[in-house]
């Protein structure tokens, strides 16, 4: 994880410094590109990392209900029904996380392509202003 990054409070520091009060330009959003990114970095290396494991239960979980159900023990049932569950919530996550990295970093391109137009149309007001 990025530094200043593993708690809700140490993202929203990141991406609104200082304080909740306004300051001179009114309380204007300071918006750190960057930092969006690097969230929406941690989230795909989550998502990554939540596939891997979700593989591996999988695996695990299926064989050992299998062979409980092979040789009667209803705990194998069980089993296969608590592997699905998990597959599924997981899947769910890893839907999320790749969202969340798809949004953030459109959302983080965004804001410089706006930010790039808005200073070319300043350095062309201002060219009538020399």
């Amino acid at each position: 994880m990025a530094e200043g990054t593993d708690a809700v409070g140490g993202i929203r520091t990141q991406l609104n410094p200082g304080d909740d009060t306004p300051d001179d330009d009114g309380g204007a959003m300071q918006v750190n590109t960057a930092v969006l990114k690097a969230c929406g970095d941690a989230s795909a290396d989550i998502k990554d990392r939540l596939d891997g494991a979700r593989k591996t239960v999988e695996e695990s979980g299926a064989a050992a209900g299998t062979a409980l159900s092979r040789e009667n023990f209803v705990l194998g049932r069980a089993l296969s029904g608590a592997t699905e569950t998990w597959r599924s919530q997981v899947d769910t996550l890893v839907l999320a996380c790749a969202k969340l990295d798809a949004e953030l970093h459109a959302t983080a391109e965004g804001h410089e392509a706006v930010e790039a137009e808005n200073e070319m149309t300043m350095a062309d007001i201002a060219k009538h202003f020399e």
